[in-house]
């Protein structure tokens, strides 16, 4: 068991230096950022919408490049090769309770311990990040099922495709729960109900916005 509080203890050190110190900069700025935009109402909301992706996207590519750096570091470290790359060290010594004598079985688990406090929140965190990906990977198989289900015709109406390859974007109609939406990553499918079908005003209203997303991408960014 002692080896085993050990472990996290190591783990919250780790952690802290490649991604709970990156995280807390990118959280500071983010604010900072989504508060400017939110009460800036003069710039233009297609520039905002930008910057909001934007900035969410910086987040995975910033906690790569930390464990980028991190790896970079500890191999020239190793090597005895001298490098000028900047690296933040973490100021939380990794503390270890003082070794049990031969005779002592009692081990006090150190909760007040920052990097063991710090290990435990990534344990909880890695737990609900594989059940988020459980979850995805379920959505996945529930999105191909729909798939096969769905009798799709594409798009060829020039006055609403405009700006999109003819023909490269279907549609479909299905009294699914969260239709509308569109899915699909080289070959788009909007997915309409089956309600406004004989509707024309409805329907191309419809795929006039899916059409928008599509042509901004911004849909491939719902995958959660």
């Amino acid at each position: 068991m002692k080896n085993f509080f050990d472990l996290i203890q190591r783990l919250g050190s780790s952690s802290a230096d490649i991604i709970w110190f990156p995280l807390l900069i990118w959280t500071c700025v983010s604010t900072f950022i989504f508060l400017l935009l939110r009460f800036n109402k003069s710039v233009n909301p297609l520039y905002q919408y930008h910057i909001r992706v934007a900035t969410l996207f910086a987040l995975p590519m910033g906690l790569l490049s930390a464990i980028l750096l991190q790896v970079f570091n500890n191999f020239y470290s190793s090597s005895n090769f001298s490098t000028s790359v900047f690296v933040v060290e973490n100021p939380l010594p990794v503390v270890y309770s003082v070794p049990l004598s031969s005779g002592s079985t009692e081990y006090s688990i150190p909760w007040m311990e920052i990097n063991f406090l710090i290990g435990l929140v990534s344990i909880l965190v890695l737990i609900v990040a594989a059940l988020m990906m459980v979850r995805l990977i379920y959505s996945y198989f529930q999105l191909k099922k729909l798939h096969q289900q769905l009798n799709r015709e594409p798009l060829t109406n020039t006055n609403l495709s405009s700006g999109i390859k003819d023909g490269s974007v279907s549609i479909a109609f299905h009294d699914h729960p969260l239709v509308p939406f569109t899915f699909g990553w080289a070959s788009p499918i909007i997915v309409l109900p089956e309600k406004i079908k004989e509707d024309s005003t409805k329907l191309n209203m419809a795929i006039q916005h899916e059409l928008v997303h599509i042509r901004r991408g911004d849909y491939l960014l719902q995958l959660a």
